[in-house]
């Protein structure tokens, strides 16, 4: 397992102790990240938990998370994408989960929905109107509400694992909890964090790449920083660090 490559000369090792956190402590959180590539800052992402909703008649957490190209970027290749997380308040588990994806001129919009009523997964594609459907299984998250899920876990945890759906595919989410400490950070202090590893597979198939990233060690967990490490030509590390 490789490390990540930054701030380590701002970390130092601490035992701190972390405290569970509930759902409503995440309740209208509002962060916004600059997100970096070679140095240069090339795209936004907007995180927004908009608190609570109804979806079909249950009370739900709406998860909003836009990212986008920064600035003179628009006029070489223009990146709107939008994801919409519906998450019941009481078992957080999803119930619809909403892509629209602008990037050049690939366009994407999609809706998964959970219907546990008859166990069912379906996915829809808005601009073909071609459906699919699946079984749905109790463990199956979309990877926003996964994410969720993961904030509300024990922290002293080594290790938690997640089965996360994409387009009807089922994509297994390790997450590790690999240390604990302080971190500096400007604009930021030196808050107590916690270090996690993301990896994820989907049957033989492995993602290109995977993601550390470092949470503030209190009930709000906020991702702070967060490290991609791209298995693909030219790209390779992406990083996004929390702007406000």
């Amino acid at each position: 397992m490789q490390s990540p490559a930054i701030y380590s000369r701002e970390w130092q090792e601490k035992d701190i102790v972390i405290p569970r956190s509930e759902v409503a402590d995440f309740a209208h959180e509002e962060h916004l990240y600059k997100i970096r590539w070679l140095g240069l800052i090339v795209a936004e992402a907007e995180f927004k938990n908009l608190g609570l909703e109804e979806y079909n008649g249950v009370e739900c957490y709406h998860i909003v998370i836009t990212m986008r190209t920064h600035k003179v970027l628009n006029f070489i290749f223009k990146v709107k994408d939008e994801f919409h997380s519906y998450i019941d308040s009481k078992s957080l588990k999803p119930l619809a989960y909403i892509v629209k994806r602008r990037e050049g001129g690939y366009r994407s919009e999609s809706e998964t929905i959970f219907d546990y009523k008859n166990n069912k997964l379906i996915y829809h594609s808005l601009l073909d109107d071609s459906k699919k459907e699946i079984d749905l299984e109790p463990d199956y998250y979309d990877f926003f509400s996964c994410f969720y899920k993961f904030r509300t876990s024990d922290f002293d945890k080594g290790l938690h694992s997640f089965k996360a759906i994409q387009r009807a595919k089922i994509w297994q989410i390790d997450i590790e909890v690999v240390k604990k400490g302080l971190l500096e950070l400007r604009g930021h202090g030196t808050p107590d964090v916690v270090l996690v590893n993301i990896k994820a597979s989907s049957g033989q198939e492995k993602a290109r790449g995977e993601a550390w990233i470092w949470f503030s060690g209190d009930k709000k967990k906020v991702p702070l920083l967060a490290q991609f490490n791209i298995n693909i030509p030219v790209v390779g590390t992406v990083r996004a660090a929390l702007e406000k």
